[in-house]
């Protein structure tokens, strides 16, 4: 007796998958734009918070503006610091230099 060997099996035709390339770009591209978001929000964040000093500073001295006294110097020396950290965190900001030479001429003024 002779021993039958099973038949092959008609498998269907498979889709071909991506090559590693293909797979290298994709991830590629991912990490790009994770770089680019994450650096995004860096600037964004940064200048948020500059603009949080900034409005600090400038309400003081809008509040002052309106009273037409100056405030304490402890309250002026906390308006000039915010000021001074909107600067340091976005020092190309026009508005903060105005303010900036707005106060120091106030506090020249009153002799602070």
């Amino acid at each position: 007796m002779t021993a039958h060997r099973p038949l092959p099996k008609q498998t269907q035709p498979q889709m071909p998958t991506q090559t590693n390339t293909s797979k290298t770009l994709k991830t590629l591209a991912v990490v790009l734009l994770a770089i680019a978001v994450l650096f995004t929000a860096y600037v964004a964040g940064k200048r948020g918070l500059a603009n949080a000093w900034y409005y600090q500073a400038e309400y003081f001295y809008s509040d002052w503006e309106q009273s037409s006294t100056v405030g304490s110097q402890p309250r002026y020396h906390t308006a000039v610091n915010a000021l001074d950290k909107a600067l340091s965190l976005d020092p190309s900001h026009p508005e903060y230099w105005h303010l900036m030479g707005r106060l120091k001429l106030l506090g020249a003024n009153v002799g602070y």
